[in-house]
């Protein structure tokens, strides 16, 4: 399995098992993933696995895999150390592609999911939020360390 795609998997499971209890409430753009799920236009992402996220959410936690990914092996490769600041700026890197806009058909859409997300930076959101993305940068070193 591509490492990206592991990481994102154990760090949202992970996420979720720490943060049980706490809504974490987006909107979804996945019309298939609303239909099957009674008309549903909002995903509690701490209570829904990776498997059953919406296409919208789960291709934007790929993307921000990806982001770190790219991040941490350049980091490697350039023999840079993997601190709290490095973790941090990766963090908040993959949160940009997190919040990035999906379109998953290429047509307009009658509501956006990410027209309130992308208008919060990483630094301003709460916790949890932010925990995800660390998580998610904890585990892609993880992996990145265990493949070198």
């Amino acid at each position: 399995m591509y490492p990206p795609a592991v990481a994102v998997s154990i760090a949202h499971t992970k996420w979720r098992k720490a943060h049980t209890g706490t809504p974490c409430i987006k909107k979804t753009i996945d019309l298939k993933w609303s239909a099957a799920n009674g008309g549903a236009t909002e995903v509690d992402l701490i209570a829904t696995d990776y498997d059953n996220l919406p296409r919208d959410w789960k291709h934007r936690l790929d993307r921000a895999a990806e982001r770190a990914w790219q991040l941490v092996w350049s980091a490697g490769r350039d023999r840079r150390p993997f601190d709290d600041v490095f973790i941090g700026q990766v963090a908040a890197a993959a949160h940009v592609d997190l919040i990035e806009p999906v379109n998953l058909t290429g047509r307009a859409w009658p509501h956006d999911s990410s027209e309130e997300e992308s208008q919060t930076p990483y630094a301003e959101r709460d916790e949890v939020e932010k925990a995800l993305m660390l998580q998610l940068v904890r585990y892609t070193i993880g992996i990145y360390c265990h493949h070198i």
